[in-house]
């Protein structure tokens, strides 16, 4: 079969088998066509390059970042073969916007667009845009808290590919052009934030006292650290300590204006029952600490007893405790008797440093141990007779040693 394209003014003879074999050509063609309408078919959207409809407002340039907004026709989600359907998968389009520290998902320009005008942006793969070097040696490229794209030593998975000078030794500072490889978009440093800060104090004296949760401040800045959004003791000044939490409000204003006061549904929880018993011991580490004296005196004719005189309390101090405190010290062991002291951890300084004297239910017990304490004990010799020779009415002697009223041994 012969098929030849005709010229104005040629006869047109058209056979059978010719018209056939076009009819089913364009049969063909129109299946193919409708086909497409479904959602079977493979995309082709396996490109980080992808077309964009600019909604920012203003005109943005080439090599400038954007973050998507939304795509600009929405499939019909109860029916992948509505007209909307058809739409996003044969013509897919992104909506963008300028870059912000809230976005998320972005990528850069490869043309300028206008208002409301489709071009060619790139979401995943390397292109050419403008770094502001931060570093020389940086190898990384994020978006700051404005949305310029800056570079980062360690941070993300975006690598600069080409630098004048090279990777990680560029030649100077400062805004400059970059081949860069965006992997999975480009990810932001911390979006400045709204963040209040709340205090509770803990007073010391007596028995200790906690106050209430209050808010103290409120600022645009980084959002909270981990540590920063758990209760810590932050100042501890004359047995006043002030505990602090900080609370993450959300993004700051827009328009640049102040962060608003915190509602109170945003007030935190105060620190937990074993969070407060930490701060206390860790904010009051100062006591009072009571001393307590006692003496023992010994039997001058009995070393086997004595007589522990009564507890005598002596003097309190606000100190820091030493470790010794709870227990008997000997401070003169021997000689006819031993003197000791007692030092108690009481309850909390007051403000000023004093404190209360102890009520005599306080009073520790006496000591116990007397081990030791009456070497100074009177000797005694006494001669006695052991045996008698009657013969040259001789007696045998011996002298026995006492101390104390006790027998130590013979000679």
């Amino acid at each position: 079969m012969d098929y030849r394209k005709v010229k104005p003014g040629d006869d047109l003879t058209i056979p059978a088998e010719t018209y056939n074999a076009f009819v089913d050509a364009v049969n063909s063609v129109r299946s193919a066509s409708s086909k497409t309408k479904t959602v079977n078919r493979a995309l082709p959207y396996n490109s980080g390059v992808v077309k964009v409809i600019n909604k920012s407002g203003d005109a943005m340039d080439r090599f400038d970042a954007f973050a998507i907004k939304d795509v600009l026709s929405p499939p019909d989600e109860s029916d992948n073969n509505a007209p909307e359907s058809i739409e996003f998968i044969n013509n897919l389009c992104l909506e963008i916007e300028k870059l912000e520290c809230a976005s998320h998902s972005f990528g850069v320009l490869l043309q300028p667009i206008d208002t409301d005008k489709v071009g060619l942006g790139v979401l995943d793969g390397i292109v050419i845009t403008n770094v502001d070097i931060k570093d020389t040696t940086d190898v990384k490229v994020v978006a700051d808290k404005t949305g310029a794209l800056v570079s980062d030593p360690d941070k993300g998975n975006n690598d600069i590919i080409w630098v004048k000078g090279g990777v990680g030794h560029a030649d100077e500072t400062g805004l400059q052009f970059c081949v860069i490889r965006i992997s999975g978009g480009l990810p932001t440093n911390d979006c400045p934030r709204c963040v209040a800060r709340f205090t509770i104090t803990y007073t010391c004296a007596d028995d200790g006292s906690w106050g209430s949760v209050e808010f103290d401040s409120v600022e645009c800045r980084d959002k909270p650290t981990d540590e920063e959004l758990e209760w810590s003791l932050s100042d501890n000044t004359d047995g006043v300590c002030t505990c602090e939490i900080y609370v993450d409000l959300g993004p700051c204003p827009d328009d640049g204006s102040d962060c608003d006061d915190p509602s109170p549904g945003d007030y935190p929880d105060e620190p937990t029952d074993q969070e407060k018993t930490d701060f206390a011991d860790a904010c009051c580490t100062t006591k009072c600490i009571y001393k307590y004296t006692c003496e023992y005196t010994c039997d001058s004719e009995d070393p086997s007893s004595g007589t522990m005189g009564e507890v005598t309390y002596d003097s309190v101090t606000c100190a820091t405790p030493s470790g010794n405190e709870g227990a008997w010290i000997k401070t003169n062991n021997g000689g006819s008797g031993c003197s000791y002291e007692y030092y108690d951890i009481g309850g909390n300084c007051s403000v000023d440093g004093d404190c209360d004297a102890p009520s005599p239910g306080d009073y520790p017990n006496p000591p116990g141990d007397t081990e030791g304490c009456c070497t100074d004990a009177k000797t005694e010799d006494v001669t006695v007779v052991v045996g008698w020779d009657s013969g040259t009415c001789t007696a045998t002697t011996a002298v026995l040693h006492f101390k104390k009223g006790l027998y130590t041994g013979k000679t």
